[in-house]
């Protein structure tokens, strides 16, 4: 695929594009010219800095990508924002594995999102062909912007039109730096872990609390695992019937469809945690946690999860304690950079010590959450962490 287009975008251009960036980001943006497929690739690494650019590989859902107002750029850009706060997050508190926090100010958010076209997702004709696109994408980055690079699992990806081959196995195969660890169970456990210390920072006791999930995909799974075997009651907002009927089939708790959705945010629950594919805190949405005077609560690790800007001030005004799902969800990250030192560095990747590590956040959350509550509830999550582990912006 020689003739695939390649257009770079500057800084000042990409802030037309997402005018919420506040720090420098620039857009490699390909195009191959037969199936109008595109890749958008984002980083906040300055070409030939020798940064490590980090990042999943999303393959942009049908349900996003035909919405009207979709912009395969912004959401690239978006996304790379939040993987920014990711890092930022992390090197504020110094979490990661052994190797990877070792080198957390050389790592700068991220992310691709590709964009295909009828016939080529995963699981249909093209789809080795389409991934084939992406890697020459990958390795043309690399050659052009100076930048090492890493990324790997996101939305989009599952078994090839083969029948018997996973795609990011397919691209890990053929790049390097494409990495093929599943990242949700330390992204979960990471939402595991503050979720409990935030609840203890209120001094809810387990026992007696109800836990809402919002999407109950591998990482919401995961959770909801550990918070059965916790005996912690729990409710399920999920919007797939395949996955609702998997769930009522394996545990005994409520479970709701999108058509419900207002009557689970009615619900007596203490906390909620987000993990659908973004945009689940509408405004309406909002307002209504903001009703329910029982929700004391929201953490997750779902990116850009407000539809609304509106709606984080809704819930703040209420007194709703809100975790920014970059501090929450930045354990999945971590476990791909370890995965990449490991490599570098020629020794073997151990996911024990990465899932040692999320245990960090239950302490944060707990911290963060007597701090906001000594305040009177006048300063928001973010400032509370900044006010206790040092503000390095």
């Amino acid at each position: 695929m020689s003739d695939i287009e390649l257009q770079v975008v500057d800084p000042f251009e990409c802030k037309k594009i997402v005018p919420a960036l506040t720090r420098a980001a620039w857009l490699y943006k390909f195009r191959e010219p037969r199936y109008g497929w595109i890749m958008s690739l984002a980083t906040h690494g300055e070409p030939h800095s020798g940064n490590l650019s980090l990042g999943g590989f999303r393959i942009a859902p049908d349900d996003r990508a035909s919405l009207s107002t979709y912009s395969n750029d912004a959401e690239a850009l978006g996304l790379a924002i939040g993987m920014e706060h990711k890092i930022a997050w992390a090197r504020l508190i110094r979490a990661g594995g052994p190797l990877a926090v070792q080198h957390l100010d050389n790592i700068v958010g991220g992310k691709c999102v590709l964009l295909p076209s009828k016939g080529s997702r995963v699981g249909e004709p093209l789809d080795s062909v389409l991934l084939d696109f992406s890697i020459e994408c990958f390795q043309k980055f690399e050659r052009e912007s100076g930048l090492s690079f890493n990324t790997g699992q996101d939305l989009g990806h599952g078994l090839l039109s083969d029948g018997c081959t996973y795609s990011l196995d397919y691209v890990h195969q053929r790049y390097s730096g494409c990495i093929n660890t599943d990242t949700s169970m330390p992204t979960a456990d990471g939402n595991l872990y503050m979720l409990l210390g935030m609840l203890k920072g209120l001094r809810i006791d387990l026992s007696q609390a109800k836990v809402g999930i919002i999407g109950c995909g591998k990482i919401g799974g995961r959770i909801l695992e550990h918070l059965m075997h916790l005996n912690v009651d729990t409710a399920i907002l999920e919007c797939l019937p395949s996955r609702r009927q998997q769930l009522a089939e394996s545990y005994a708790c409520q479970i709701f469809s999108e058509e419900e959705h207002q009557k689970f945010f009615e619900m007596e629950l203490d906390a909620l945690v987000l993990n659908t594919n973004g945009g689940s805190l509408t405004r309406l949405t909002a307002q209504t946690i903001a009703n329910n005077p029982r929700i004391k609560l929201l953490c997750g690790s779902e990116n850009l999860p407000f539809a609304d800007d509106s709606a984080k001030q809704i819930l703040f005004d209420a007194r709703k304690l809100y975790c920014p799902t970059e501090l929450g969800g930045m354990f999945g990250f971590l476990a791909a950079a370890e995965v990449f030192y490991c490599s570098l560095e020629d020794k073997p990747f151990d996911m024990t010590t990465v899932l040692e590590a999320t245990k960090r956040l239950e302490a944060v959350g707990r911290e963060v959450v007597q701090h906001i509550v000594r305040n009177n509830y006048k300063i928001d999550f973010p400032t509370a962490v900044k006010a206790i582990y040092g503000d390095q912006s």
